[in-house]
């Protein structure tokens, strides 16, 4: 099963890597109000990683522009970091926090 994560990761990196662009390594770090949180995908971000504050207590739903969907990153299964990968036809993540979270949460397009 390692060899399978490790070979996962290795194809996740192999790909991001030959489709990304000048977008690596953008960082935004901020405070979340309570309901939607816009964020602007730099062009050509293929994904972005979130990175919640430990001492979290709202949950935050992640979605894009592209989707109504989502998914929730909830304190009580200790999520700290979410990888979401961007369809082409996204210009925006949104997070949506139950409450206002005022610990920075750096997000990292890739």
């Amino acid at each position: 099963k390692v060899n399978k994560i490790v070979s996962l990761a290795d194809n996740l990196a192999m790909s991001l890597a030959a489709t990304g662009s000048s977008t690596i390594g953008t960082i935004i770090d901020t405070a979340l109000s309570s309901g939607d949180n816009t964020i602007t995908i730099p062009t050509g971000a293929v994904a972005v990683l979130i990175i919640f504050p430990i001492s979290m207590s709202a949950t935050v739903k992640v979605r894009t522009s592209a989707d109504t969907g989502g998914c929730s990153v909830t304190p009580q299964n200790s999520a700290t970091f979410c990888l979401l990968p961007l369809p082409s036809t996204a210009s925006t993540v949104i997070l949506n926090a139950s409450s206002a979270v005022t610990l920075t949460t750096e997000i990292t397009f890739i």
